[in-house]
């Protein structure tokens, strides 16, 4: 069994954004935003991405096209996301950030600013910068040696 202090670098980064989402779901939830479950935003942040279509939210999540389904039927509920008719393809659909929580969307970057900045305070700003970095990289395909 791999424990938590393993050195492998994927639990690690794992866990740095557990701590993210940890402190997101804080600050939306002391300022009366949307607090999501885990899942939930995950879904958003692909959206954030550039993904609207369901096949890549679930391809990029590694979840059921019936899971995306209900993910996306949720927070279209919720009133962040809206469903509408692909322009590329009459018979599909995409999914973009509702209007009405765009500003809650920039809240939530501004948190998580707040939380790059509180970061840098912990790590130093050097190696935020490196960190930035290296996660800025296109690292290729993630074939194996």
């Amino acid at each position: 069994m791999i424990d938590a202090d393993s050195p492998i670098l994927v639990l690690k980064l794992l866990r740095s954004a557990y701590w993210f989402d940890e402190g997101l779901r804080r600050a939306n939830k002391a300022n009366g935003g949307f607090s999501f479950p885990r899942a939930q935003a995950l879904v958003i942040l692909n959206v954030t991405l550039g993904m609207r279509k369901p096949q890549e939210l679930s391809d990029a999540m590694g979840i059921s096209r019936q899971a995306i389904s209900r993910l996306i039927g949720d927070l279209v509920e919720a009133g962040a996301l809206v469903v509408k008719p692909d322009p590329d393809d009459g018979r599909a659909t995409i999914v973009e950030i509702d209007p009405s929580a765009e500003d809650q969307m920039r809240n939530t970057l501004h948190h998580a600013h707040l939380l790059e900045k509180k970061l840098a305070d912990i790590i130093g700003e050097d190696r935020l910068a490196v960190l930035r970095a290296a996660l800025s990289q296109d690292w290729g395909e993630p074939d194996l040696p």
